[in-house]
């Protein structure tokens, strides 16, 4: 299986008889297309005439409605002020880690100023 397409939690435990245990399977495609995995679960001590248990997992990935390809900004590393503040007003210095900045510079004034996105 390959671990940057499908990520499994948790993905090996132990789960008591008579008991559940909920499992998150999470799909990132890195191209587009359709996916179709068969899961094995080893259960231990299980009886020989017992069917193992396979769980079949497919997956769908989409074109994305719109994708931007930016250079990646050094805001957030080397220019960001250091009192951020929440959503409720409260200085915290931290910003969210998956946070993303897009940066557009603009030079003068009273000049009309456009950035261009091209859509493929």
């Amino acid at each position: 299986m390959e671990e940057l397409l499908i990520q499994i939690d948790p993905c090996k435990g132990e789960i008591p008889p008579e008991q559940e245990q909920m499992i998150a399977v999470r799909y990132s495609p890195l191209e587009i297309g359709s996916i179709l995995y068969k899961l094995h679960c080893k259960i231990q001590h299980l009886e020989s005439s017992a069917k193992p248990l396979d769980l079949i997992v497919q997956g769908n990935s989409l074109v994305p409605y719109c994708h931007f390809d930016l250079a990646e900004s050094d805001y957030l590393r080397t220019r960001r002020p250091t009192n951020v503040s929440d959503s409720a007003g409260c200085v915290t210095g931290r910003i969210d880690p998956c946070s993303k900045v897009i940066e557009f510079v603009a030079k003068g004034t009273g000049v009309r100023i456009i950035k261009s996105v091209h859509i493929h």
